[in-house]
């Protein structure tokens, strides 16, 4: 934010500024750290606990699962839409707010959203009958009828 503060042109508010240099520092992060390899998801077990023994084992494998499962399915989202349902969904912020943010009708945000999550709802569903199960969707956003 230092490094970037004489960009602020009084324009918008503060918040919106801070928020769209959020979202640009994110992006630039996560550019980069694609091209890196990723390590092995690490399960956390409670001490004294044999891995795979008891169901808190279990939960903690699930929910490194679900999560692993959501941020694939993020990652295959347009970066308009992702941008969106993360503002939305994971920051709290409002229609207005993230219009601002990014620079788009309120009306273009709300579109955003709903795509991403139906994109996203699509992809962490159930298989289809020409899908195996734990393979990816070939196709993320629902198909027009």
């Amino acid at each position: 934010m230092f490094r970037k503060a004489a960009s602020f042109r009084h324009q918008s508010a503060f918040t919106t500024w801070l928020y769209r240099l959020t979202v640009n520092a994110c992006n630039d992060h996560a550019r980069r750290r694609s091209r890196l390899p990723q390590p092995a998801e690490t399960v956390d077990v409670a001490p004294g606990t044999p891995q795979g023994a008891g169901s808190s084992g279990q939960d903690a494998i699930g929910r490194a699962d679900d999560r692993i499962a959501i941020a694939g399915a993020l990652r295959r989202l347009p970066l308009e839409q992702r941008t969106a349902v993360v503002m939305r969904d994971l920051l709290g912020l409002s229609y207005e707010e993230i219009a601002e943010a990014t620079a788009s009708a309120a009306g273009t945000v709300k579109s955003r959203i709903s795509r991403g999550r139906a994109a996203l709802a699509g992809g962490l569903g159930e298989p289809g009958p020409e899908q195996e199960p734990g393979e990816a969707p070939a196709r993320l956003t629902p198909r027009k009828p």
